[in-house]
């Protein structure tokens, strides 16, 4: 009798441990089936569904690594969106820039196979034609510069020099023009202040800035260059008596392809550049204006070792 009951008990505990590993298996499907579907709605949707059951044991560790891949993934995915956005209208923009200058130079050898075009007519179009060959060469060349920093591959070669002779640099090819425009260029720069720089590359950066200055400034007005120094930077500060600007355009004057009013034959790129250069000078740049009061270009340079750390370039700048 005992030897029976044993056996009946053994019989159900081993039929209760079968029906339940059998649910167990069942309830671990229908979890794998679940998680099989919700990387079905990852792949058919833009954004990361939310799982909305807590699985336990090694299908929590499952669930919680696929919801952090999908994550990732869509990050990915959102960038290169992103890029691909950047791209198109990077190629629209160098489309459009290119366009004008192709247009005008189709018109000028048009008119040069004229018969009947005078010398004098002759030469206005050869001039123009060089002006519009140099527009594209100016272009082609800033597009390749902006791309080698954004892709983190331009070299620049920083050796320490003063302040003061970089900004004789920066200004020495626009002084020409400022005397035409009758525009007074003055500058209190101390001959102590030294930075390390890439001569070439930083006067070119602020060299972009004169010619803005110069774009907004009506004859009879002035830039005024100054500069101070501490322990940890040197501070540039560039200001005309120009048109000023208004908020929107302040907003985005540093954008790549942005044209503010003043120069219709401006490629949009010039700001841009400066401010990129800029910062790989270890710089910040701000920009203070309103409308018929002026503006002023704020540029800060920390010395190498005092730079922010979040300011840092790419080593591959350096």
């Amino acid at each position: 009798m005992n030897m029976t009951v044993f056996l009946c008990a053994v019989i159900i505990v081993l039929a209760g441990i079968l029906l339940w590993m059998f649910l167990d298996k069942r309830k671990q499907q229908k979890q794998i089936a679940s998680l099989s579907a919700y990387l079905s709605k990852v792949q058919d949707n833009n954004e990361i569904p939310k799982i909305d059951e807590a699985y336990e044991g090694d299908l929590h560790i499952l669930q919680s690594e696929i919801y952090k891949t999908a994550n990732m993934l869509q990050m990915e995915f959102a960038s290169e969106q992103e890029k691909n956005k950047l791209l198109n209208e990077l190629l629209t923009n160098v489309s459009h820039q290119i366009k004008t200058p192709l247009t005008a130079l189709t018109i000028m050898c048009d008119n040069l196979e004229k018969e009947n075009l005078s010398e004098r007519e002759k030469q206005i179009c050869l001039r123009r034609i060089r002006q519009q060959t140099d527009h594209i060469r100016t272009l082609i060349r800033n597009l390749l510069v902006s791309s080698e920093i954004d892709a983190g591959v331009f070299i620049m070669r920083k050796e320490e020099t003063p302040l003061y002779d970089l900004i004789e640099r920066s200004a020495e090819p626009l002084k020409a023009l400022m005397e035409i425009r009758d525009i007074d260029f003055m500058t209190d720069i101390p001959r102590e202040i030294t930075i390390k720089a890439d001569g070439s590359w930083f006067s070119e950066a602020v060299s972009n800035i004169f010619k803005n200055c110069i774009e907004h400034t009506p004859s009879g007005g002035g830039i005024t260059v100054t500069a101070s120094s501490n322990n940890l930077y040197a501070d540039l500060l560039i200001k005309d008596t120009g048109e000023g600007m208004d908020e929107v355009t302040k907003q985005h004057m540093f954008e790549r392809f942005y044209k503010g009013s003043g120069n219709p034959d401006s490629n949009g790129i010039g700001m841009y550049l400066a401010k990129q250069i800029i910062q790989l000078h270890d710089g910040t740049i701000d920009v203070e204006s309103r409308p018929q009061e002026g503006t002023s270009f704020h540029i800060r340079l920390y010395f190498y070792e005092n730079r922010p750390a979040d300011e840092n370039p790419d080593s591959s700048q350096e």
